[in-house]
């Protein structure tokens, strides 16, 4: 059996990390491995957290001397996990007590796969406002996951479980990224995973409110949505086809001005 690394990042998450902790440590099959990385926070959040490392010898903590982003310090805390499978949780969201056991069955079967489970919208108190029903992507062939996952044709799994192995393949989380970092690694991951199966879980609680990431300028989001898809056009065009990068920025424009569509008129 592998060892599974749980890694949790937070950046002054000090009103939600205790809940992130508490479903992560409350799981019906416990990861081996906790890491908690935290991002040079100012609030009191390394304070709950190494309240929680005294008394859990499960949990490893990694503290950055000065502030590098989401993305540096979520790929810095996977590359020193000793797992051999990962999977992610934001300090502001929650796991529901399941999430772990039901993915990682699936995973041991196929290590080569990424495993994931559907989502809720969390608001501040932790109801559910939306579900986000991912399971359509299941067992997809990789040119229709590729294009679904290119053109966000639909909802997009998050904290998904897959080998550490599998990450260091595809490359990890890019540095530039500041933002649709994970968007960029799924699409890479979709390139080299065989499968992406569905754990048959609701398993994963997102806090949405006005301090996440989500909520960036518009500008920012497209600027990085852009990047993401640049940094990955060779070889999705090798499998799309030449047209697969410019439709996709052509449609993440019509998304920020809000038009149904645009047509190029030659």
């Amino acid at each position: 059996m592998g060892k599974l690394s749980c890694i949790i990042t937070c950046y002054n998450n000090a009103e939600y990390i205790a809940s992130a902790i508490e479903s992560v440590i409350k799981q019906s099959r416990i990861p081996d491995e906790i890491i908690i990385a935290d991002d040079c926070s100012t609030d009191n959040s390394m304070n709950i957290i190494e309240g929680y490392a005294k008394n859990n010898p499960i949990i490893r903590v990694l503290s950055q001397k000065e502030n590098v982003g989401i993305t540096r310090n979520r790929d810095n805390a996977i590359r020193q996990a000793s797992g051999d499978f990962i999977t992610t949780l934001d300090g502001d969201d929650i796991y529901y007590p399941h999430k772990l056991s039901f993915e990682y069955n699936q995973l041991i079967r196929d290590p080569e796969s990424v495993v994931f489970s559907n989502i809720n919208w969390i608001d501040t108190s932790g109801n559910v406002t939306h579900q986000l029903q991912t399971q359509n992507i299941h067992m997809m062939k990789k040119s229709d996951l590729v294009r679904y996952l290119l053109f966000r044709e639909g909802a997009i799994p998050r904290d998904m479980m897959y080998s550490k192995e599998l990450f260091i393949r595809a490359g990890g989380f890019l540095p530039h990224m500041e933002i649709y970092e994970d968007w960029d690694l799924k699409l890479r991951l979709s390139n080299l995973a065989s499968i992406w199966k569905y754990s048959g879980y609701n398993g994963i609680g997102y806090r949405r409110h006005s301090g996440g990431l989500s909520n960036a300028n518009p500008l920012k989001h497209y600027k990085y949505m852009m990047m993401a898809s640049l940094n990955n056009s060779e070889w999705i065009s090798d499998i799309l086809g030449q047209d697969a990068i410019p439709k996709s920025i052509l449609s993440m424009t019509a998304n920020l001005i809000g038009a149904k569509e645009i047509r190029v008129i030659t």
